[in-house]
C-alpha cells in the first residue's frame, strides 16, 4: 500500500497517538501528564517519516 507524504501528515499523527495509547494501556509508558513523557525524544514515526523520500 502506497501512502502519499500528504495522507502520511494527515494520519501521522493519529496513528502516533493510537500507538502511544496503546504502549501506555500495555503499561509501558507513563500517563502523559508526567514530566518524563514531554522530554521523550521523537517517535519511531517521526524519525521514520523524516526519512521517507
Amino acid at each position: 500500500v502506497r501512502v502519499t507524504p500528504e495522507r502520511l501528515a494527515e494520519i501521522g499523527p493519529l496513528v502516533r497517538d493510537a500507538a502511544t495509547e496503546i504502549t501506555r494501556m500495555i503499561g509501558g509508558l507513563p500517563p502523559p501528564s508526567s514530566p518524563i513523557r514531554a522530554a521523550e525524544p521523537g517517535s519511531l514515526f517521526e524519525i521514520g517519516a523524516a526519512r521517507s523520500p
